[in-house]
């Protein structure tokens, strides 16, 4: 059983689309599965499970998992031989199930106190909406300790980084936690364009949200008196703000919204340089995208993205916030033609050899078997 709290989708980035992974290599091994979600994310299938969950959070946390507590009694949960929480959204479930001794794999994308810590303490006040604003107010630290409880009932602990894994210990006090990289069907992603053009070409790829820091990249991307194209994937609440800033800045950004994956990865491909100025991932599936696809990656240490990439990128990357750096990284990726091109062709090296997907799904088989 995945309680993964979202519908399984290549489409959906982060744990929707690591379940989404997981779930195709377990079609392959023939193993059952049921995938337990909250109704909000109802799709057609006969693998769904799905919970009703209400309110904002941490009580829409306390609802899921209440619900899935009748769930366990009403589907007889001894029958079911690992229950594998995705945390944050299956927090509430693993609050609840702690009768099921010796059967629970967990694995952190990211932690509520990493939030905390590298998000909501740092942004100020403008860049937040209102729910937020109350998180960064100290509302956060009911999750931060719901989390905190959760996490005892665990049997088996994973993390999808060497970040998270890091949390986990220096926030939690939990020292035995294995790193299970997340992974991509790689078949799909497009070899590098290497046609000459114009000038190159930046890409951002995400939600026009404020942990994304779009603002800051904007910031960078201002200071740089080159001539480049800068694309903006994804949509969200920020982007009309965004629009109104890149003018400010006077940033000629192309807005494009959301495009479909195939379209996705022809634009990786024939992009130069992926800006990843966020400010709290846990592994994020769009730095695994753009690395595969041969891009030098231009980011904030948030973006957690040094497990990814190679040595001569992972010195590009430099402390979230620090807008100055950032433009630095960037202005040196467009002056040097050849060390991009040659970090990229590393990059995507790493990513084909180890954020394969078939290899994140070994590795959990592997751990079931072991429980089991």
């Amino acid at each position: 059983m995945i309680i993964s709290g979202e519908y399984p989708s290549e489409k959906a980035g982060g744990i929707a689309s690591v379940v989404y992974s997981l779930c195709k290599e377990f079609n392959k091994e023939k193993i059952e599965f049921k995938i337990v979600c909250t109704k909000k994310y109802k799709f057609e299938g006969q693998e769904g499970i799905f919970l009703n969950a209400w309110g904002r959070y941490p009580i829409l946390d306390i609802t899921f998992g209440l619900n899935f507590k009748k769930l366990l009694e009403k589907e007889k949960n001894n029958e079911w031989d690992i229950f594998h929480f995705h945390l944050p959204n299956a927090q509430g479930p693993l609050l609840f199930s702690k009768d099921l001794i010796n059967k629970i794999v967990v694995t952190f994308h990211t932690t509520y106190e990493g939030y905390n810590k590298y998000l909501y303490q740092k942004l100020p006040f403008k860049y937040l909406n209102w729910n937020e604003k109350i998180l960064k107010l100290g509302y956060i630290k009911i999750s931060t300790m719901i989390e905190k409880i959760a996490l005892s009932n665990a049997t088996k602990v994973t993390a999808v980084s060497r970040g998270v894994r890091d949390e986990l210990s220096l926030f939690y006090g939990k020292k035995e936690v294995e790193i299970i990289n997340n992974g991509i069907d790689v078949s799909k992603l497009h070899a590098p364009n290497l046609k000459e053009k114009d000038r190159p070409t930046i890409l951002y790829v995400g939600r026009l949200v404020a942990q994304k820091g779009i603002f800051l990249g904007i910031e960078a991307l201002s200071r740089i008196k080159k001539d480049f194209d800068f694309l903006i994937v994804g949509k969200g609440p920020l982007r009309n703000k965004l629009e109104e800033y890149s003018r400010k800045k006077d940033v000629s950004a192309k807005f494009l919204g959301f495009v479909g994956i195939e379209e996705l990865y022809g634009l990786y491909s024939k992009s130069d340089i992926l800006l990843m100025p966020s400010l709290y991932e846990g592994l994020p599936m769009v730095g695994i995208e753009g690395a595969g696809s041969g891009l030098p990656i231009a980011a904030f240490d948030g973006a957690r993205v040094e497990d990814i990439v190679c040595e001569e990128n992972e010195e590009l990357i430099v402390r979230a916030g620090d807008v100055k750096a950032l433009s630095e990284s960037i202005e040196y990726l467009l002056d040097n033609e050849d060390e991009r091109k040659k970090i990229g062709r590393k990059n995507r090296e790493n990513v084909l050899k180890n954020f394969n997907s078939k290899i994140m799904a070994k590795k959990y088989i592997q751990i079931y078997k072991e429980l089991i």
